[in-house]
């Protein structure tokens, strides 16, 4: 348990040490607003009774001026963890139980150093191993390279609207050959604060390498590819985010 802390705790060190400011200089005349909030979104995580989640966040200090960040669920529910001050990183552990698809929110001068990111660990079955992932903005384009829905992998596409408004986004493939038809990746609606799960394998089956494109026709998105090596001789494969 404490190493999966420890691999979050440093992941967000990494990330932070690319913008912590070394100085103080003077601010540039711009003409850029600066960002005043910020969503970040992390991928939910299924997982059975020897499964531990860690979400961690950070924001990267020193910041110049009021702000706050938080992690709470997507859905509509009660903040999970508040962060006290810029450069004192969190964690927060899930064992035992599904982790849900889960927001940091930050806003004033906190928002553009925010960083946040997960780590899940399951002892046994499939999808047994460590994976870990960052937890981007929404946008309105994704691309992911390295899934496959061939027999033996389990790879699936996590969708999420963390806005207040309906979203809808189209689904492209690729394989070597190019262009893949996908039986159902247009004009796919997603209702606020929700997250789809779509299998690749019922998307486009037996293609051993797949690119994907997530492409939001109205509202933003976050997108994820959980990417599973299905054992069929009982162990293990590995287990990851692409």
């Amino acid at each position: 348990m404490r190493r999966l802390v420890l691999l979050v705790v440093v992941l967000l060190g990494i990330a932070a040490a690319y913008v912590a400011p070394t100085a103080t200089p003077a601010p540039p005349v711009s003409a850029y607003r600066l960002v005043s909030s910020a969503v970040l979104v992390c991928p939910r995580s299924t997982g059975a009774g020897d499964t531990t989640n860690v979400v961690g966040a950070l924001v990267a200090g020193p910041a110049r001026g009021p702000g706050s960040a938080v992690l709470r669920p997507m859905e509509p529910g009660d903040d999970l963890v508040r962060l006290a001050a810029p450069g004192q990183p969190v964690a927060l552990r899930l064992a035992g139980q599904p982790q849900p698809t889960i927001v940091m929110l930050a806003d004033g001068s906190w928002a553009p150093s925010s960083f946040s990111g997960v780590a899940s660990r399951q002892l046994s079955g499939a999808g047994s191993g460590l994976s870990s992932a960052s937890c981007p903005a929404p946008g309105t384009d994704w691309w992911f390279v390295g899934a496959g829905s061939e027999i033996g992998r389990g790879s699936a596409l996590l969708v999420s609207n963390p806005a207040e408004e309906p979203a809808r986004f189209d689904i492209s493939l690729f394989s070597g050959a190019g262009p893949v038809q996908a039986l159902a990746g247009k004009g796919i609606d997603l209702g606020p604060g929700a997250t789809v799960r779509l299998r690749l394998d019922a998307l486009a089956p037996d293609e051993d390498l797949l690119a994907i494109v997530v492409g939001a026709t109205s509202g933003r998105v976050s997108a994820a590819v959980r990417d599973v090596a299905v054992p069929a001789d009982g162990r293990a494969r590995g287990v990851d985010f692409i």
